[in-house]
């Protein structure tokens, strides 16, 4: 009674402030007139959150909008046309401590990327190293999640292919001990699904057979991490 007091009493003091690109209060996005999503986490590891606008029909698709004593500056990310969809997602995909970014593509392309956080060397002007998830089947990814599914404390990423109808489960790469081989996606024929799961999601389960795997496909597609 008394937590939820001290909580509902803390929520009536809240006040919440409107900040407008169009009045000049944030960098405007871009030439872009289709924003497709937002995500928010603390990217530079200041200890404030800050966040990403994502956009297709123009570039550039992916902006960092980056706090730093009460202002915000507008860092590119991909400066290309990337038609990424909405529902991306954050996570340290390679294993350095740091926020990456995960989002994939809307109806008119079956790629899912990452892109790969520069931490500390930052540039506004410098967009962030693009890697390759997915890139074949079917297009459209809208919703990705990050979360132990698997029964073990390491993460994986689900999202949903629209145009496949199909929801996905794959592993990250530096929990397979993938890192310093290179290599992050493999796609291949599964010969079954694991006991106890559906015909349109499985896994598989060690580094030399997938990242990300798509049920049913006999294509096989690699993509590769920079050397470190």
């Amino acid at each position: 009674m008394l937590t939820a007091w001290a909580a509902a009493a803390d929520d009536a003091m809240l006040t919440w402030t409107k900040l407008s690109s169009k009045q000049g209060e944030l960098p405007a996005p871009g030439p872009s007139t289709e924003q497709t999503g937002a995500m928010v986490g603390d990217l530079d590891k200041d200890g404030v959150n800050d966040f990403l606008i994502t956009a297709r029909q123009a570039a550039p698709a992916i902006l960092w909008y980056r706090r730093s004593k009460g202002k915000w500056a507008k860092y590119v990310v991909e400066d290309q046309l990337v038609p990424v969809e909405a529902g991306g997602t954050l996570a340290d995909v390679d294993g350095d401590g740091d926020l990456d970014i995960i989002a994939g593509a809307d109806y008119s392309d079956n790629h899912v990327w990452w892109w790969e956080n520069p931490y500390p060397n930052f540039d506004p002007r410098v967009p962030w190293n693009r890697h390759v998830i997915k890139n074949s089947g079917k297009g459209q990814h809208h919703d990705l999640l990050v979360g132990a599914f698997d029964g073990d404390p390491k993460p994986e990423l689900v999202f949903w292919n629209q145009g496949a109808l199909k929801l996905y489960l794959a592993r990250f790469p530096h929990a397979q001990g993938t890192r310093s081989r290179g290599r992050i996606a493999r796609f291949s024929r599964p010969r079954r699904s694991p006991k106890g799961w559906p015909a349109s999601i499985w896994m598989a389960m060690g580094w030399k057979t997938s990242w990300a795997a798509e049920a049913g496909s006999n294509t096989m597609r690699t993509a590769h991490l920079p050397r470190m």
